[in-house]
């Protein structure tokens, strides 16, 4: 999974490339986890948000162009610019 700018510069990357069986399938998950699934449903990648902060977590781009794991009152969890959990 890769995140791009609109000038195709590379902003970040998860570094899954073959890895897994494609095609893969990327999801946030109740439990706050927003994990990236091969075709055989294994893990390949994920944020280490595992049932932290508040429910309600969502997955979104923040302006700065990183994208970021939120809970409940906006609680950022995790942001791909540090690329680890921040809770």
């Amino acid at each position: 999974m890769l995140l791009y700018t609109k000038h195709n510069k590379t902003v970040w990357a998860c570094r899954t490339y073959g890895k897994g069986t494609a095609p893969s399938t990327a999801t946030t998950q109740k439990d706050h986890h927003f994990v990236l699934y091969d075709s055989l449903n294994e893990p390949q990648w994920y944020t280490k948000t595992l049932n932290k902060g508040a429910r309600g977590g969502y997955l979104a781009i923040q302006n700065d162009r990183y994208l970021g794991v939120y809970v409940g009152n906006d609680e950022l969890l995790w942001t791909s610019e540090f690329d680890t959990p921040l809770l």
